[in-house]
């Protein structure tokens, strides 16, 4: 389902697809690399199969966002993502989340989302991550959570 939420003048638009299940997939794309390409939809169909509820969040970020300090890059990214993930875990059904995340996707996971404690027992899925970033790769390093890194 196609839903959006509202924050001031700020509409924050995502996909919530729902099988009934107690887990879901947060997945974040990269610049340019949106939902519909093939790392996404199989990523996606691969979930669905395993029963495991999916959520896109869609958001587009100009080149002048890009040029910013990491630190704004992922509060200002944490921003469209975390009134989306509040919406959605708000109804408790969810026992258990994973985090997908494609390069540019793969900021919030590392810094923001894996230094939580409400997600240190989630699974965190990284695809080509941003590794040349010293914040990125110092969360990967010491992170303890169960994952996969892929890059090529």
């Amino acid at each position: 389902t196609k839903k959006e939420i509202h924050i001031d003048d700020k509409v924050i638009r995502y996909t919530h697809i729902e099988k009934g299940s107690n887990t879901i997939c947060f997945m974040f794309s990269g610049s340019g690399y949106n939902y519909d390409k093939p790392l996404f939809y199989y990523a996606t169909m691969l979930m669905l199969e395993n029963k495991i509820d999916v959520v896109h969040i869609h958001y587009s970020y100009d080149e002048q966002v890009m040029n910013k300090l990491m630190e704004e890059v992922t509060k200002i990214m944490m921003d469209d993502i975390n009134p989306v993930m509040k919406e959605v875990l708000k109804g408790e059904q969810y026992n258990h989340t994973m985090f997908l995340g494609k390069s540019l996707g793969t900021i919030p996971i590392a810094n923001d989302l894996m230094k939580r404690e409400d997600f240190l027992q989630s699974k965190m899925i990284l695809l080509t991550p941003l590794l040349t970033f010293d914040s990125i790769f110092e969360s990967i390093l010491h992170s303890r959570h169960e994952g996969l890194l892929v890059i090529g």
